[in-house]
């Protein structure tokens, strides 16, 4: 009977064992990087970005549709196409619940404000990381701030150095910029924005990018809406 009560010990033991590694090695769902209320798509985090800048309000859906015209007009393939219109809905979350107070506020920035501002690529390169849906998009939401002669941020990356996708992304960024208000300036005419635009090419911008935006949106009359 003892022999019995053992033999059934020990089959036991085994087959707690086995159920232990089965669970062991179960693959387990991977728990989302955002708490399920910050849970949310490219799009509606583009939107909680233009609603911390009270001024911006559709700004990033006017940068990703302005990203995709240009990135289709150089031809990228469309993963890069994808992954540059998801950076332009992207491309600000790192100013939210962070600098609204001071983007939306009247006057020019000081120098520790500007150098607080310069912080929001890295934020959101690390946001976009966790929101984003398609792959290498966080990058360029990091180097949208990169300009053409180096004297951009974070990086100081230059020319070639940046990234296409980033290089499309600084165009699409700074047009809508500058075709509306801010605490700060006035809103230029689409004309207006793209003779800046121009007068800056090889300078803050790619200048064979340049040449392709403006024939898309004099040309073509391209409008984000």
């Amino acid at each position: 009977m003892s022999l019995l009560i053992l033999r059934l010990f020990g089959i036991l033991c085994i087959l707690s064992a086995l159920v232990y590694l089965f669970y062991l090695f179960l693959p387990k769902p991977k728990a989302s990087a955002l708490p399920v209320r910050e849970r949310r798509t490219p799009s509606e985090w583009g939107e909680k970005a233009d609603r911390a800048e009270r001024y911006s309000l559709g700004h990033a859906r006017r940068v990703s549709r302005y990203a995709r015209m240009l990135a289709d007009a150089a031809g990228l393939d469309i993963k890069s196409v994808l992954s540059v219109e998801e950076a332009g809905l992207l491309h600000d979350i790192g100013e939210i619940d962070w600098c609204a107070e001071l983007l939306s506020r009247q006057g020019p920035f000081d120098s520790d404000e500007r150098l607080l501002l310069a912080e929001h690529p890295v934020r959101g390169q690390r946001l976009a990381e966790k929101a984003g849906e398609i792959a290498w998009s966080h990058l360029w939401v990091r180097w949208h701030h990169e300009r053409y002669d180096g004297t951009g941020y974070p990086d100081g990356l230059w020319a070639e150095d940046i990234p296409v996708e980033a290089r499309i992304l600084a165009i699409a960024d700074s047009f809508d910029s500058m075709c509306h208000s801010r605490p700060y300036r006035s809103a230029l005419d689409q004309e207006e924005a793209l003779t800046e635009i121009q007068r800056l090419a090889g300078i803050h911008y790619d200048p064979h990018l340049v040449r392709l935006f403006a024939e898309k949106i004099s040309l073509d009359g391209f409008t984000a809406g």
